[in-house]
C-alpha cells in the first residue's frame, strides 16, 4: 500500500474528531422539542432579524425547497413572522417572534444545562483549560463551507 502518511494521519484525526464530538452532539440534542432545523432558523433570525428564506436557505446549507418547509412550519407554531418587504413587494421579510426567542433560550438553557453537568462531573481545571484553548480552531472548522 502506497499511502501517504499526512494524509492518512489527517484521515485518522478526522475520524477520531468525528467521533469524539457525536457523543457530544446527541447529549446537546437529546432533549430538543422542536427539530434542529427549526432551531437552527430560530438561530439565524435571532442574530440576522427580517431576512429572507432565500438567505436563510443559503446560512443554513439547505434547498431553498427545504427552507420554505421549515419557514412554513415554523410559521404554523407562531415562532416566526412575515411581512412583506418594503422595497420589493415580491419578497418576504422573515424575523424571530417573542415566541420563538422565548422557545429558542428554552432550548439553549435546556442544552446549556446538560453540558454544565457534564463539563462539571467528567472534566479536571487543566482539561478544561485544554478545551478552551481548541475553541478557536473548532470555531473555524464550523465556518467552513462546501
Amino acid at each position: 500500500m502506497n499511502e501517504n502518511p499526512e494524509i492518512a494521519d489527517t484521515a485518522a484525526f478526522t475520524d477520531a474528531l468525528r467521533l469524539t464530538l457525536r457523543p457530544l452532539l446527541r447529549g446537546l440534542l437529546a432533549d430538543r422539542v422542536i427539530p434542529l432545523g427549526q432551531l437552527g432558523v430560530l438561530q439565524q433570525l435571532s442574530v440576522h432579524d427580517s431576512t429572507t428564506a432565500k438567505e436563510l436557505a443559503v446560512a443554513e446549507r439547505v434547498s431553498p425547497q427545504s427552507m420554505t418547509v421549515l419557514v412554513r412550519e415554523l410559521r404554523e407554531k407562531g415562532l416566526v413572522a412575515a411581512t412583506p418587504d418594503n422595497s420589493d413587494g415580491r419578497k418576504v421579510r422573515l424575523s424571530i417572534t417573542v415566541a420563538g426567542k422565548n422557545q429558542l433560550d428554552s432550548e439553549r438553557t435546556r442544552s446549556s444545562g446538560w453540558l454544565n453537568k457534564a463539563v462539571a462531573a467528567q472534566l479536571s481545571a487543566a482539561e478544561i483549560e485544554t478545551i478552551k484553548a481548541a475553541l478557536p480552531a473548532l470555531k473555524k472548522l464550523g465556518k467552513v463551507r462546501d
